[in-house]
């Protein structure tokens, strides 16, 4: 009993507190500064790799309008969290034109190993078009490169086309990343070129489309790393059909009593429900999309717990 307590108080703690992570980017909320700025040089650790020139802004600045916050020659827009935030240029009509923001993780990435990625985005009140390509590109090394176009990468992490930015509020892109082994360094941007860029006219002064990026963030995904069975030498519980649209089976082959518990990724308990001597239980989940956690207990003392990704297409 002592030693079924001490697994179940483990788990609990893994889902409770596992999941506060660090963040891989340094001054990731553009919050840290060498100077009030006059140039993207006064952020501390970011930096451009490439001549296209990113801007750094922040409200402490009230005399340069290409570095002041909210209101700038780009459009308005309060910051997310703080008074710092980082601007670039991702599309020009007149002829392609980039800007990049490049920086040194604190830590370098662990091969298969999954990342959880966030940034916040949003167009400048004087773009003419929306662009939402924005990507995410990991890299062992730093690189520059002597021009001011699309650069020659393909992001692993890019902002699906169904989450579109727009000009009122800061928009979440968000993801995942499997860790080849090795990464260092992120480079953020549009890398895709200009025939393959997609844009939506929404009317403004400038042919140039500007985006305001706001608290970046790469953290190790613990709840892949969860273990899926606490005791599993006879695996007599079984859960599918796994993904699931909400509706799932409990298989129990030792058909005695059993009890489940389902957490989301925060660790907060979703579904509970006590079970009579049965071989199945089928249950009628109305979840959102996502991944969670089955703990199935039954009477004999069979303890383990499945992963189950809800997918309603």
């Amino acid at each position: 009993m002592k030693k079924k307590f001490l697994i179940l108080v483990a788990f609990n703690f893994l889902l409770l507190t596992g999941f506060a992570q660090e963040n891989l980017v340094p001054n990731g909320n553009f919050e840290e500064k060498t100077d009030c700025p006059g140039a993207f040089t006064d952020i501390v650790s970011w930096y451009s790799p490439a001549i296209g020139s990113p801007d750094y802004m922040n409200e402490c600045q009230i005399y340069n309008q290409y570095h002041s916050v909210p209101s700038n020659v780009f459009g308005y827009q309060e910051a997310l969290s703080g008074v710092g935030y980082v601007h670039f240029s991702v599309f020009q009509t007149t002829y392609e034109y980039r800007e990049y923001i490049q920086v040194e993780l604190t830590d370098t990435l662990i091969a298969e190993k999954t990342y959880k990625i966030k940034m916040y985005a949003s167009i400048g009140d004087s773009s003419k078009y929306l662009v939402s390509h924005i990507g995410m590109y990991f890299s062992n090394t730093a690189f520059y490169e002597n021009y001011n176009t699309a650069l020659p990468y393909e992001p692993q992490f890019e902002n699906p086309v169904e989450n579109p930015l727009n000009k009122t509020d800061w928009t979440l892109i968000q993801g995942s990343y499997i860790a080849q082994g090795g990464e260092k360094f992120i480079t953020i941007g549009n890398f895709r070129e200009d025939s393959k860029t997609d844009t939506v006219f929404v009317g403004g002064v400038k042919n140039y489309v500007s985006v305001f990026l706001e608290d970046v963030s790469v953290e190790l995904d613990t709840t892949v790393g969860i273990s899926e069975k606490l005791k599993d030498e006879s695996e007599k519980l079984r859960v599918y059909p796994n993904p699931s649209t909400g509706n799932i089976i409990i298989e129990n082959t030792a058909e005695d009593e059993f009890s489940i518990e389902i957490f989301n990724s925060l660790g907060q308990k979703v579904y509970n429900k006590d079970y009579k001597a049965s071989k199945s239980a089928n249950l009628h989940l109305d979840l959102n999309n996502g991944v969670y956690y089955c703990k199935l207990h039954s009477k004999s003392g069979t303890e383990e717990v499945k992963k189950l990704i809800i997918n309603k297409f």
